[in-house]
């Protein structure tokens, strides 16, 4: 079953349930429903918040199961935050020398691709 959008692929506005259908009776309610903020979250904030709390919260842990650094570890967790309005932008960051760094180091290590290096040095770059 795909997965519900969050945005509005024509304007990018925030979408609201308006319906809701059980498949055992087949009963449909209408109304406008509160979506839960960890529904906007993107299919790989979703999975590495599924890890993070199948390791109980241990960033050493997803560390070492997604094969990157710390700082990037923790760079993808404040994204998360940041994302469910958690955090302020630049809060509880690691100095953004580090953090670029750590970026590099693990594509060079082959950790993470390209594109996902580039998207990351995007996302800390907008941070600046």
């Amino acid at each position: 079953m795909p997965r519900a959008l969050h945005k509005c692929p024509a304007c990018g506005g925030r979408l609201m349930a308006t319906t809701l259908y059980c498949e055992d009776c087949h009963i449909e309610v209408r109304g406008e429903f509160e979506r839960s903020r960890l529904a906007e979250l993107s299919v790989e904030q979703e999975e590495f918040v599924l890890k993070f709390l199948a390791v109980r919260g241990s960033l050493k842990e997803m560390e070492r199961i997604m094969g990157v650094s710390y700082p990037t570890v923790r760079a993808r967790l404040d994204d998360i935050l940041y994302s469910l309005g958690l955090r302020a932008e630049g809060i509880d960051e690691i100095d953004q020398d580090e953090k670029r760094q750590a970026i590099l180091d693990d594509l060079e290590a082959g950790r993470i691709g390209t594109q996902e290096a580039v998207e990351l040095l995007r996302k800390l770059k907008a941070g600046d």
